[in-house]
């Protein structure tokens, strides 16, 4: 949303990170209420580290407006462009977490569907990780969802699915505190957000049930390459000195 915005409608880069952080709101929210029909949401975990990160929006929301549009752009590209190597980085089954994060509480149940789930999280370490990933998603206007899920997976050791819906409870709450910030600023594109936002809406409900039944791997091997594509495009821009 924020290439577009900036890109094809011209829009300053804190209405589009704004107007996008507010798009998102709708999104997760509407994911998690599938997700938690699952009982694949880690509530505890994830209101841990969703209040975490809403220091980090402050502080991104300030950062936001003092920013320059073509080092916006820069600074966006470089982004987008780790997003996508983490989105391919990991395959998402397997990974048992590095033996220091995964010492903290433990975490036990089972879902709708009768998997069982039994894992620890060092709750500490990522609240301080999620601190800086509400700062990147409240500055450029994404959700953290592509860093919480690898981190929560790769660092964590939490199986998959999990960590896919406990970040989409986490984001809810990064992308609302961003939004609220930028609103405050009068930079929402309300006729955008409440069109853009319905379409989310609908979005989210068919890419959680999509999750459910699909790795997945394909989809984030093109989504990648995409991202790739924006990133670059996106620098170009930037160094152009483009508004």
């Amino acid at each position: 949303m924020v290439p577009y915005f900036m890109l094809a409608l011209r829009w300053p880069h804190v209405a589009a990170a704004g107007t996008s952080l507010a798009v998102i709101v709708a999104n997760a929210t509407s994911g998690v209420l599938t997700f938690a029909r699952q009982k694949r949401v880690d509530f505890v975990v994830g209101s841990a580290l969703g209040l975490a990160t809403i220091p980090g929006t402050w502080l991104g929301n300030i950062a936001g407006e003092r920013v320059g549009g073509p080092a916006f752009k820069i600074a966006f590209g470089i982004l987008v462009a780790v997003a996508a190597w983490l989105t391919v980085s990991f395959r998402g089954g397997g990974h048992a977490g590095l033996a220091w994060f995964r010492r903290g509480i433990r975490r036990r149940f089972e879902d709708a569907g009768g998997g069982s789930y039994d894992y620890s999280v060092n709750l500490w370490s990522a609240v301080v990780l999620s601190v800086a990933i509400g700062f990147l998603a409240a500055f450029f206007g994404v959700g953290g969802g592509f860093i919480h899920v690898p981190m929560l997976i790769l660092l964590y050791g939490l199986p998959t699915h999990i960590a896919m819906a406990t970040s989409q409870f986490v984001l809810a709450i990064t992308a609302a505190a961003g939004a609220a910030g930028y609103a405050w600023g009068g930079h929402l594109v309300w006729p955008a957000l409440l069109w853009m936002g319905a379409g989310a809406v609908v979005g989210a409900q068919i890419g959680a049930r999509t999750a459910a039944k699909r790795s997945g791997w394909a989809l984030r091997r093109i989504f990648a390459a995409l991202m790739l594509v924006v990133a670059a495009v996106m620098i170009w821009s930037g160094l152009r000195g483009g508004a």
